[in-house]
């Protein structure tokens, strides 16, 4: 019996396979003067590849642009009115920040809030009120900058300090949502449910996305738990929240959506999971959502998600047919070895092998082996083990 592969974890994981899988070194002569960015990346060479680094490009434009504004601020701060030159010197470090984060130089970033949480202390002609408002958002910046270095607890310290200064409940629900992120990285999946479910949750109103957030990430943990029963019924509530908003952001739903097809293949209900599949991709062609190209990779999960449904099914031509576009739109867009390539290869062997055709099974699970070998850390690899062990099925080796 072949083995098709494995279900994408979440959007999440979706998320990643869009981001830039890449190596970005910032070298600096000192803060305050010139700044050279340089982008070394490891991504197999696909379209997508190419057309991030223009994206690159331009953020790192926008960067130079704000280091410059700055500049040119603290060398005219003299003629600056007493009482905005801190308002207006932390606004350009805020957009300096923002790019360091668009580009992911956390620690550059990190650098930078530390800088404002400096001016904010030092400004007091700022309310009482004004400066616990930004010393609470500037400690909620700094702690998310250190969760994503995975500073643990320096990031909760912040968190904590947030929590403390924050009166507004929605903010409050924000922070706990992070401090829940926290104890989920760190294994801890019973206190991540606990803190949304007690601390965060109750802070939001009724259909606020603050919520909907919290069924969001309930879900995901559910899902990680393998309790897909638990994740399928949070994804619910989450879309009863979308359908109570004034406007909707498609591609919020979207995701919301992909979340709910994976939980209805996982509970086996093939014929719902497969409806909202394709729900899903008529509808973001309507859009022509595809044509950003954020977007192409998701394309790739769907069409790769609706194949392996028609093969559970035993519809093998609609498999062989999905899977297809999947290889030629990951092949293009992220690159002939990319690792999600070959898991969308594997799949496509073993419907090959099921229909007897055996060479185009045996060139797919060949290539999937290569790809799992190009990045695996040795033969113990679980994907490099499925490869080796559908060619060996293809063989008559085992069976």
């Amino acid at each position: 019996m072949f083995i098709i592969g494995q279900r994408v974890a979440s959007v999440a994981s979706r998320r990643l396979l869009a981001a830039r899988p890449s190596v970005v070194k910032h070298v600096k002569k000192a803060f305050g003067t010139t700044q050279v960015a340089q982008v070394v990346s490891e991504r197999p060479r696909g379209a997508f590849w190419f057309r991030q680094q223009q994206e690159l490009e331009e953020l790192e434009r926008n960067l130079h642009k704000s280091l410059e504004e700055y500049q040119s601020l603290l060398s005219k701060r003299d003629n600056i009115a007493v009482g905005n030159e801190s308002d207006i010197l932390i606004d350009a470090l805020h957009k300096i920040a923002s790019c360091y984060e668009e580009l992911e130089y956390w620690d550059k970033a990190l650098r930078i809030e530390e800088e404002i949480r400096k001016h904010i202390l030092n400004n007091k002609k700022s309310s009482a009120i004004t400066s616990h408002a930004e010393l609470a958002a500037s400690a909620y910046r700094i702690g998310k900058l250190h969760h994503r270095q995975e500073k643990w607890q320096l990031a909760h310290r912040y968190y904590d300090e947030a929590l403390e200064l924050h009166t507004d409940q929605v903010k409050r629900g924000l922070v706990y949502i992070s401090i829940a992120g926290i104890h989920f990285h760190r294994g801890n999946y019973q206190k991540a449910l606990q803190t949304l479910q007690e601390q965060a949750a109750p802070c939001f109103p009724t259909y606020d996305m603050g919520l909907f957030k919290c069924m969001q990430h309930e879900g995901l943990i559910h899902r990680t738990l393998e309790d897909f029963e638990a994740a399928l019924n949070c994804y619910k509530k989450a879309s009863e929240i979308l359908e109570f908003q004034e406007s909707i952001d498609e591609t919020i739903k979207r995701e919301l959506d992909l979340d709910t097809a994976d939980m209805l293949t996982a509970c086996d209900n093939l014929d719902k999971a497969l409806g909202l599949y394709v729900d899903i991709l008529e509808r973001t062609r309507i859009r022509n959502d595809f044509d950003d190209e954020e977007s192409k990779p998701f394309e790739a999960v769907i069409v790769h998600n609706i194949g392996k449904i028609y093969a559970r099914k035993g519809d093998m031509e609609d498999a062989v047919e999905n899977l297809s576009r999947a290889v030629e739109l990951r092949e293009h867009w992220l690159g002939e070895f990319h690792p999600e390539l070959g898991k969308t290869l594997s799949a496509l062997g073993a419907v090959y092998g099921v229909m007897k055709e055996k060479q185009k099974a045996l060139q797919c699970f060949q290539k999937a082996l290569l790809i799992t070998r190009m990045h695996a850390d040795d033969e113990d690899d679980p994907d490099v083990f499925m490869a080796l062990r559908n060619i060996s099925v293809l063989k008559g080796e085992i069976t």
